[in-house]
């Protein structure tokens, strides 16, 4: 088991010291990914969690914590190592900057090794001791769980299968306690670290508030629109399991043409949508979102520019996505006694026609004349 910890160049935010917020989960979720992905060449089963992020001493920044379980016969650590600290050097992990002058990989001290675990105990490979059969893996290589009598209860001549106990909260165990040893389930009512951080108080809780609902990891409320929405929103995903139908993907009422950048490199979605998805906020700057547009006026799409109505279908772009050229079907009339040119935008009287003067922006008044033009006192 390593432990690693680098400097995440992000601007710290309250919100990131807890593990519910939707910014602690997206950013766990994106250097989870990228750490799986930078060590998927490493041989051996691998687990990768991210324990815990803090503001970094002496900086605005964040202090990330990695564990990395790893079970292989060989000693992996010196090229995790190597790799880890490869891709710091070039400044990212994943859609992350990182600060590539700091950076430590280490394993954290071994638990002591109890002399002998109790009759209805097993002994994992790092001296933990774990319930052995009982339907959960808490050992890392599973040996909890090897050479299990097979579950029934008979019925008649039946024997109907019994489902293996899980965790109400996560499932995806083991985890890692601060001393080194690992647990199954986090905030079950059942202390396996020697510390107790998988009980911590301050990090369980028990229900959400109205018009949330809670993800199976137990620690994280979400909107309730945001289940089935084609968008993992719990860190544990579960909130896009069970879906029976197939929502459109999401798309902003304003700006449906993201990703955007923010300020710090990473990306948003949809600006003025009233989620903020920037640590920084800015894509939900207030100076810059406003509703409604006044009289006479109408809204681009883009949501935060209004345009004269006269300015509607005048094919001129102006709003700055273009929208107010979209889908115009008719031409505007003009009054008796002028005519309009081509370009539909623009009327000019019948005597300006062919008198060798443009007067049509687009100059079609002057074009298709095969007769001398008359003269007008």
């Amino acid at each position: 088991t390593f432990r690693c910890k680098l400097h995440l160049l992000t601007r710290w935010q309250p919100a990131y010291s807890n593990k519910r917020s939707p910014e602690y989960t997206r950013s766990a979720r994106s250097i989870q990914q990228a750490m799986v992905t930078l060590l998927n060449s490493v041989p051996g089963e691998k687990i990768i969690q991210v324990s815990d992020m803090k503001q970094a001493r002496g900086s605005g920044n964040i202090l990330v914590t990695v564990d990395i379980m790893h079970a292989d016969e060989t000693d992996q650590k010196n090229r995790m190592r190597q790799l880890v600290r490869g891709q710091l050097e070039r400044g990212s992990l994943g859609s992350s900057a990182v600060n590539s002058q700091f950076f430590s990989f280490e394993e954290p001290r071994a638990p002591p090794i109890p002399r002998a675990c109790p009759p209805e105990k097993h002994r994992c490979p790092g001296g933990r001791c774990a319930g052995r059969c009982d339907g959960i893996n808490e050992c890392l290589d599973g040996s909890d769980e090897h050479n299990c009598p097979a579950v029934g209860v008979d019925v008649g001549s039946l024997v109907t299968s019994l489902t293996p106990p899980s965790c109400s909260g996560d499932a995806s165990g083991p985890h890692l306690c601060q001393d080194g040893s690992t647990y199954a389930c986090f905030c079950d009512q059942k202390i396996e670290c020697p510390g107790g951080e998988d009980e911590d108080e301050s990090k369980c809780f028990e229900g959400c508030e109205p018009g949330t609902v809670s993800c199976d990891f137990g620690t994280q409320c979400i909107p309730e629109s945001q289940l089935c929405d084609n968008v993992a929103d719990c860190q544990d995903g579960t909130d896009e399991q069970g879906c029976t139908t197939v929502p459109p993907p999401p798309s902003c009422s304003g700006d449906a043409s993201g990703p955007h950048l923010c300020q710090d490199g990473s990306t948003y979605a949809c600006f003025c949508d009233q989620k903020i998805e920037c640590p920084g906020g800015e894509d939900e700057d207030e100076s810059k979102c406003f509703e409604g547009c006044e009289p006479g006026t109408v809204s681009c799409d883009f949501g935060t520019q209004c345009i004269p109505e006269s300015q509607l279908c005048d094919n001129v772009a102006d709003c700055q996505d273009g929208t107010d050229e979209q889908g115009c079907t008719t031409v505007p009339r003009c009054e008796p006694g002028t005519v309009s040119c081509d370009f539909g935008t623009q009327c000019i009287p019948e005597s300006q026609l062919c008198d060798n003067v443009a007067d049509c922006q687009d100059g079609t008044d002057e074009q298709g004349c095969t007769t001398v033009p008359r003269k007008y006192p």
